[in-house]
């Protein structure tokens, strides 16, 4: 097995990174987008972040979006607040053995809005290859927390400019371990409570139509009555509300659409629920 390490790089002008990027040119454009796979020895790895920009995710099609993470084998830090010094960086990185690159940038220790500070990134190598999104941004995360490096890493479209110095190339024994998210982190958990709260939202009366209201509160003179009960049962069946609970509702509210009768009433809620929801049931 080959014990090389995977990364992506792209061909840019850093000088003319902070202009902004004309739409209309494709080439101009394709630069910050198409970034190539490279692949080779760990210690080599700043052949490729020493001179080009690059990112520590592979992408589908060689696009860099989040949607086209493939795989990583590689965590990037940045560290440019002065919160965590580079001797700080080099003590943490020694104390815990990692296989791992520093490097400074072109504005390191250069006054840059109004602060100087030491600014370098860091690469480590992780002890396997990580093709889940999840656990990718929350590793990110949880590292990015205890270092204080840029939160932007654990964006999973993430890329880098050039570093301008090596500082320290550390052969180490350990590797970063990538983490399973817990469960109440993940994205389908996430959705499904979301979609919880949106349905218990869905059926709550205050979101009750003002139209569906008036018709519940005066209902209409009585050759309309049945169509109104049927236009209720259809607005409040795809609300998730039950023909009880529908007929419930005109009850509390003295609705004069009950004087059809209740049996009728129930009957034509059920016909518009059932036409909303495509539902056809036997009695």
């Amino acid at each position: 097995m080959s014990d090389n390490v995977s990364l992506s790089y792209t061909y840019m002008d850093e000088q003319n990174s902070g202009d902004t990027i004309n739409m209309s040119m494709g080439k101009e454009y394709q630069k910050y987008t198409t970034f190539r796979p490279a692949n080779g020895p760990f210690e080599r790895i700043f052949n490729v972040v020493g001179q080009y920009s690059w990112s520590p995710i592979i992408f589908s099609d060689n696009y860099r979006k989040s949607a086209n993470f493939k795989f990583s084998e590689l965590v990037g830090l940045d560290f440019d607040d002065g919160q965590f010094t580079l001797n700080e960086a080099i003590e943490w990185i020694k104390d815990n053995d990692f296989e791992a690159v520093i490097g400074t940038t072109k504005s390191h220790q250069i006054m840059k809005e109004l602060k100087i500070n030491d600014r370098f990134r860091i690469v480590i190598r992780t002890n396997e290859t990580c093709r889940n999104l999840e656990s990718y941004e929350y590793t990110l995360k949880r590292i990015i927390k205890e270092t204080k490096a840029d939160p932007a890493c654990k964006d999973a479209a993430r890329f880098f400019y050039p570093c301008k110095k090596l500082e320290l190339m550390n052969h180490g024994k350990n590797r970063i371990t990538w983490i399973e998210p817990p469960l109440e982190e993940t994205k389908e958990f996430k959705q499904a409570i979301a979609q919880r709260i949106a349905k218990k939202a869905w059926r709550d009366i205050s979101q009750i139509e003002p139209a569906i209201w008036g018709h519940i509160m005066w209902g209409c003179r009585p050759p309309g009555r049945h169509k109104l009960c049927y236009i209720i049962g259809a607005n409040l069946g795809l609300r998730g509300f039950t023909v009880e609970e529908i007929i419930k509702l005109l009850r509390e509210n003295k609705s004069p659409l009950l004087e059809i009768g209740v049996a009728d009433a129930a009957r034509a809620i059920r016909n518009g629920s059932d036409r909303a929801l495509g539902t056809k049931r036997n009695y």
